[in-house]
């Protein structure tokens, strides 16, 4: 018996030292007004190559850090919120490669994404997961790190923030002299006046979906709980996205062209959409076109899954807007209550599977183990 208890006690040290762990540590510094310095450090037992589009370590102005004023209240983010593909090969220089208890550094100006000119001291912390491939490897598998950093204080000059213009102050000004042509025509119009209003379309399966949410149906699978909390915001907001492509109303103007600049054609494009809320603009992508309205296939993107998405991100639709935890089947539904409320995605995969009738049970799929680790990470609130 002991000699069984020592074998065993060895097998389980093994296994842990065998385990492959992805872990990620991040640290804030302010650096001078309005810019912030992050440190990202390879904590895990695995070489990292971490995604850099669309992410903190990028040049895209997406929600890098979280930020509050001394009302604890969070100014409203002027950014851009993308549907970022996470499968698949890219280049290399899509990524940032990050080898076991080393370091990168990134600094970003969050008076690009914030409209911080009135000035005085503000609190920012970074919370999110990236996509990674292990090693040198190129290709994604929807594999992500989270990561939860300390918060920093900046005191902001609000007559120096405000030479700076956020990415919508800039866009806003430049869409004035913009004109767009009638892209989404032709077969590819057909094809999304059918993710819109066919059947199966946004407008069906939005409204069908909220109707299973206010009974509670299959919301522990995608939201973790189905308390009356979690069942009237899930109904809600999927009752506004519905009654959103069903009158099809301006100001919210979709294009299916990368108006931006942002799709980023490269090896692969790695955005699907993208969305500029304060424009109440939605940019389908070229890569996101030869994809069908509406899919028979559980969990498979399509475009009515992407306007439900990305019509989730916008205010005007419902408020607050989400924002962008993890996507696709498992990692967007392997999220806390808190972050899967406010998860773009996970409302399009809770609105398929009703749709579809998806098989499974009313329990969240289990996070693996075997090439990362998962902490708890919420949307964060102001410090007290």
């Amino acid at each position: 018996m002991k000699f069984f208890l020592q074998f065993c006690v060895a097998a389980l040290v093994a296994v842990a030292a065998c385990s492959r762990i992805a872990s990620l540590d991040v640290s804030l510094t302010s650096t001078g007004n309005t810019l912030i310095q992050a440190v990202l450090t390879n904590t895990g037992n695995i070489d990292l190559n971490l995604l850099n589009k669309g992410t903190i370590l990028g040049d895209a102005p997406v929600k890098k850090v979280y930020i509050f004023d001394q009302n604890n209240t969070a100014p409203q983010f002027d950014g851009v919120r993308f549907n970022i593909v996470t499968t698949g090969n890219f280049s290399a220089d899509y990524f940032t490669h990050v080898k076991v208890g080393q370091s990168t550094t990134t600094v970003f100006d969050v008076a690009e994404e914030y409209d911080l000119s009135a000035g005085g001291k503000f609190t920012a912390v970074a919370v999110d997961t990236i996509l990674y491939a292990e090693g040198e490897s190129t290709f994604l598998n929807n594999t992500v790190v989270p990561y939860n950093s300390n918060v920093v204080e900046i005191d902001v000059d609000g007559a120096e923030a405000a030479k700076i213009q956020t990415v919508g102050r800039k866009l806003s000004s430049m869409q004035k002299r913009l004109v767009i042509k009638d892209s989404c025509d032709g077969d590819l119009g057909n094809k999304m006046d059918a993710a819109v209003d066919g059947k199966g379309g946004c407008t069906e399966q939005a409204k069908v979906a909220a109707e299973a949410a206010e009974n509670g149906e299959k919301l522990k699978k995608y939201f973790e709980k189905n308390d009356e909390d979690t069942k009237k915001t899930v109904a809600a907001r999927l009752r506004k996205v519905s009654a959103e492509c069903d009158s099809e109303n301006e100001p919210i103007a979709i294009y299916c062209e990368d108006v931006w600049g942002w799709c980023y054609d490269h090896v692969n494009m790695w955005s699907a959409a993208y969305t500029l809320n304060q424009d109440n603009l939605i940019s389908i992508c070229p890569g996101s076109f030869n994809m069908p309205s509406v899919t028979e296939k559980c969990h498979e993107v399509d475009l009515t899954g992407i306007l439900i998405h990305e019509l989730t991100h916008l205010d005007r639709v419902y408020n607050p807007a989400t924002d962008d935890f993890a996507a696709e089947w498992p990692a967007a539904a392997q999220l806390n209550n808190m972050q899967a409320l406010m998860n773009g995605d996970t409302y399009r995969l809770y609105a398929q599977d009703i749709y579809l009738k998806c098989p499974g049970d009313d329990v969240q799929p289990p996070t693996s183990t075997s090439t990362s680790t998962t902490t708890e990470t919420s949307k964060p609130t102001a410090p007290s």
